[in-house]
């Protein structure tokens, strides 16, 4: 493997691996001819990165950006199911169901005016 040129010169790490994999680096090192730093470089530089004994953490969500009147406008929204949800779990014996679902069509037909507005319906 090339040298370093002087604007990028070499700089010592501490690395700790198992020795099953130590064995197999040196193996191959002595194999080539060249030096253990020199296969881990080699290595390093072709091999994907892997931590050791744990898999890597995939995210939780994929967030795409939307537009922040969106947002607002569906937490405005929610806000309202909310309310509604609250009233009709309090007032349960009071409670028209046409009222209540009055309600709804009233967020549902927001919903569709919002989302086709922004292209989504």
């Amino acid at each position: 493997m090339a040298r370093p040129q002087k604007d990028d010169p070499l700089q010592a790490i501490h690395v700790r691996l198992p020795r099953s994999v130590v064995r197999t680096l040196e193996a191959e090192a002595d194999r080539q001819g060249v030096t253990l730093s020199d296969v881990i470089r080699t290595r390093f530089k072709s091999s994907r990165v892997r931590p050791l004994g744990k898999r890597p953490k995939k995210p939780k969500h994929d967030y795409t950006s939307a537009d922040p009147e969106l947002v607002r406008q569906f937490a405005k929204i929610g806000n309202n199911l909310n309310q509604l949800a609250r009233w009709a779990n309090t007032h349960k014996s009071e409670a028209e169901a046409l009222d209540v679902l009055t309600a709804l069509a009233g967020v549902e037909a927001g919903l569709k005016k919002i989302m086709g507005e922004h292209g989504a319906y």
